[in-house]
C-alpha cells in the first residue's frame, strides 16, 4: 500500500510540473535573437562662410556683391529657405546708416542647377525657395551663393551702411 502511496505522490508531482530529482538534458550552445533597428532622421545644418561686403561705391551706380551659406543635409531631406532684413521695409531689404539714412539692395534666388556662381536670371529672393533637388542623389554640404547688388541714389548721403541678413533654412 505503502508503494501505491509513493508511485500516486510522484505521479502527481509529474502531472504538477515539480522536479522529481531527473532533469531534462540541456544542449549548448543555447541561442537567441534581437531584432535591430534604426531610424534616421532628417536633418540639415547652417553656416555662414562668407559675407556680402560691396565696398566703397559711387552714388547712382549699381553695385554687385556675393556671399555664401553652406548647408548640410542628409539625403533625401525636402529643404527651402528664405531671406530677411533686419532692417526691411516690407520685402524691401535695406542697409541703415546712423539712425535714418537707408540704402536698399536685392538678394538673388541662386542657380540651384549651378551652384558655382550667382545666376544670370535675377530673382529676388524674398518667398521660400525649394532645395530639395540639391540633396535628392547624395547627402553632404552644399555651398550656396548669396547674390546682390545695390543701386545707391543720388540723394544718399555718404556713409557706411550696414544690415543683418538672415537666411532661415527649414528641412523635413
Amino acid at each position: 500500500m505503502k508503494n501505491k502511496l509513493r508511485l500516486i505522490a510522484a505521479g502527481a508531482l509529474l502531472a504538477a510540473g515539480l522536479p522529481t530529482g531527473a532533469y531534462a538534458q540541456v544542449t549548448s550552445p543555447q541561442t537567441a535573437t534581437l531584432n535591430v533597428s534604426a531610424t534616421v532622421a532628417s536633418i540639415c545644418q547652417l553656416s555662414a562662410p562668407g559675407n556680402i561686403a560691396f565696398g566703397t561705391i559711387q552714388a547712382g551706380t549699381p553695385a554687385n556683391a556675393a556671399g555664401s551659406v553652406t548647408v548640410t543635409c542628409n539625403r533625401g531631406a525636402t529643404v527651402s529657405a528664405t531671406t530677411t532684413s533686419a532692417n526691411a521695409s516690407g520685402s524691401q531689404k535695406r542697409m541703415l546708416s546712423g539712425v535714418s539714412e537707408y540704402l536698399d539692395y536685392q538678394v538673388w534666388q541662386p542657380n540651384l542647377a549651378s551652384l558655382g556662381g550667382c545666376a544670370t536670371t535675377q530673382t529676388d529672393w524674398t518667398a521660400p525657395l525649394a532645395m530639395t533637388t540639391l540633396w535628392s542623389a547624395s547627402g553632404g554640404p552644399r555651398i550656396i551663393p548669396v547674390c546682390a547688388t545695390t543701386a545707391p541714389s543720388n540723394t544718399n548721403a555718404a556713409g557706411t551702411y550696414n544690415d543683418t541678413l538672415t537666411i532661415s533654412v527649414t528641412f523635413s
